[in-house]
């Protein structure tokens, strides 16, 4: 649970980023390392404490849109599930692409069309 509980409160520092920071170098630096930290915690519950998967994938249902983005994420470029979570990362940032800020919907929408290009089997999970 320590993996978990470091995961949301280091997505929270990346929740408080405002567009205009990342014109400052110093918090763009702050926010690279936290996306870094939270991938690799990721890693680390898929690798070394898989009985943390269960716990993780209910992040999916938290009423935090930015934790639901980065879990989806996650979900999808550094673990494995079955399709029925993978459906359900696929429609998170589906739906993100107009319920987030317009920078992170622009990104996900890119990052979705780039998925689906290099996995088009997953649009079938989208239907």
């Amino acid at each position: 649970m320590k993996l978990i509980r470091e995961y949301l409160e280091t997505v929270n520092i990346l929740a408080q980023m405002e567009e205009e920071d990342f014109e400052n170098e110093d918090l763009v630096l702050v926010f690279n390392q936290a996306a870094a930290r939270i991938r690799f915690i990721a890693q680390e519950i898929e690798y070394e404490q898989p009985e943390l998967k269960d716990k993780f994938k209910e992040l999916l249902f938290i009423d935090s849109i930015t934790i639901r983005i980065w879990v989806a994420h996650h979900i999808l470029e550094v673990m494995t599930y079955d399709d029925n979570i993978r459906a359900l990362a696929l429609k998170e940032l589906a739906a993100s692409k107009r319920d987030s800020e317009p920078s992170y919907a622009l990104g996900n929408k890119i990052w979705l069309e780039n998925w689906l290009k290099k996995y088009p089997d997953d649009a079938l999970l989208l239907m």
